[in-house]
């Protein structure tokens, strides 16, 4: 992946309609426009810091994902 690399970042995991990146540099959204140039659509993001917040507010108040799989 040349474009990722180019734009210091990395692709983990993808699947469809989701990509899981890592930045090389934190705090900056490099893989977002690397999604889109590479898949031709929109893509956005959300760090790591809001994913683990949405994950603890649904477990804690029995919301989706509370069957243990994280």
């Amino acid at each position: 992946m040349r474009e990722a690399a180019r734009r210091r970042c990395r692709m983990l995991d993808a699947g469809e309609g989701w990509v899981v990146t890592l930045n090389d540099r934190e705090r900056e959204s490099n893989a977002t426009p690397t999604v889109e140039r590479l898949t031709g659509g929109r893509a956005t993001s959300r760090s790591m810091t809001t994913v683990r917040r949405l994950l603890d507010r649904h477990l804690d108040d029995g919301g989706p994902g509370t069957s243990g799989v994280v």
